[in-house]
């Protein structure tokens, strides 16, 4: 199994525990792509402690026969709690 990591990035300081959710997109539709057919899940959260300015969104691709060269899908960072 890979994890394909992407940077999510604070740019009003670094002060308190954010939190946030993340889904990922079909690019021609932009609509919410089905948990488990390309990707172990289609939504989930990170977090960034307190003082950190970035973390990681781990989007876990899901091994398949199906012969696939290249993915694009859109990963959309909605409902931000924290300061």
């Amino acid at each position: 199994m890979y994890i394909l990591p992407d940077r999510a990035r604070r740019e009003r300081g670094a002060f308190s525990v954010v939190q946030l959710q993340w889904e990922i997109l079909d690019p021609k539709t932009k609509q919410r792509v089905e948990d488990g057919l390309d990707f172990e899940s289609a939504t989930g959260f990170t977090e960034f402690p307190d003082g950190v300015p970035e973390t990681d969104v781990e989007i876990q691709p899901k091994a398949d026969l199906i012969p696939e060269f290249s993915e694009t899908f859109i990963i959309r960072l909605y409902a931000v709690t924290g300061q």
